[in-house]
């Protein structure tokens, strides 16, 4: 298991929630800078092709039959932390 996969796939989907919930709830622009910058956090953890690191980045993001479709696997299971956050701040 990579470990810099797996906080490659939280910041990319949660800082997608981000900016989609910025745009759906409410227009509070903390979350649309936070998001903007989980998604440029995710441009700098991924690997290039060529380096030493790549197979193991691979590998955990192709991990088996569990993960047969990864986007909609990695965005639920990454997603919810934030979406319960959200949840709790919202109801106060």
């Amino acid at each position: 298991m990579s470990l810099r996969a797996l906080l490659t796939c939280l910041s990319f989907y949660t800082g997608a929630y981000l900016v989609y919930y910025f745009f759906s709830n409410t227009q509070q622009a903390l979350f649309l800078i936070i998001g903007v910058a989980l998604i440029i956090l995710t441009w700098f953890l991924t690997p290039y092709p060529h380096e030493r690191g790549r197979q193991g980045y691979t590998d955990t993001m192709t991990f088996g039959l569990f993960f047969y479709n990864p986007l909609i696997f990695w965005y639920r299971f990454f997603s919810w932390p934030i979406r319960i956050l959200l949840a709790l701040w919202a109801s106060n």
